[in-house]
């Protein structure tokens, strides 16, 4: 038993009945009884018990306020006792504090962003535009080559060639000639009429059905020409 109970088990006694008034008590309880003794009457006994019954309680009362003050007085120091024994908290940590106070506040990246780096970061999306027209197929440009104009030389050398063939009964060689003039002069040079009437002969001479034709082209494009009669003697 520590100094400290036993101190409030002392103030418990001092709070309780001294020997006079447990003297006093037990006078009344046996003046109470008494006369229930000698009398006899149900009356009597009923008021002695009654008496007795309410001194009772009355002891009763007063013990329990001295067992509750001392059950008050003894649960306090152990209350006291865990609240001194709670552990204190840490203080929060400076070098923590110290930081989130350095911390710089944060700036959004947008509003520091120069104009000049929004341009370039939306350069893509006309990158992309450019890339859409690239990939559109072209259209192909007919080129024309340049008339460098009819060699009459040229000429002159295929016809002859064709009329040498043709007088010599080589018809084939002749329309060979002729045809390679067409070609090169597609069918516009100064001695066109003369290669168009040897090769309509040549047809003829070879029996070719195709010469027909080329007689109507020959008559509508040289009405007049002075060669239509041979050409109607040799396809006769």
């Amino acid at each position: 038993m520590n100094p400290n109970t036993r101190a409030l088990l002392d103030a418990a006694r001092g709070t309780g009945p001294d020997a006079a008034a447990i003297a006093r008590m037990r006078g009344k309880i046996g003046a109470a009884i008494a006369p229930a003794a000698t009398t006899g009457s149900t009356a009597a006994i009923s008021t002695g018990f009654t008496t007795t019954k309410l001194a009772l309680l009355a002891l009763a009362i007063v013990a329990a306020t001295g067992a509750g003050v001392i059950a008050t007085h003894t649960r306090a120091p152990a209350a006291t006792d865990r609240i001194a024994t709670l552990p204190a908290e840490d203080p929060p940590s400076h070098s923590l504090r110290t930081v989130r106070e350095a911390a710089p506040p944060r700036v959004t990246a947008a509003a520091d962003t120069p104009v000049a780096t929004r341009a370039v970061a939306e350069a893509p999306v006309l990158v992309r535009d450019v890339a859409a027209v690239a990939e559109t197929p072209a259209v192909p440009v007919r080129v024309v080559a340049p008339n460098r104009g009819i060699d009459l030389a040229r000429e002159v050398e295929l016809v002859d060639r064709a009329m040498t063939a043709l007088r010599g009964g080589d018809a084939a060689n002749a329309l060979a000639a002729v045809r390679l003039h067409a070609t090169e002069t597609s069918r516009r040079g100064q001695l066109a009429e003369d290669a168009a009437a040897i090769e309509i002969e040549a047809l003829c001479t070879l029996r070719d059905p195709a010469f027909a034709p080329r007689l109507a082209v020959f008559d509508a494009q040289w009405p007049a020409s002075a060669q239509r009669a041979r050409l109607t003697k040799t396809c006769r």
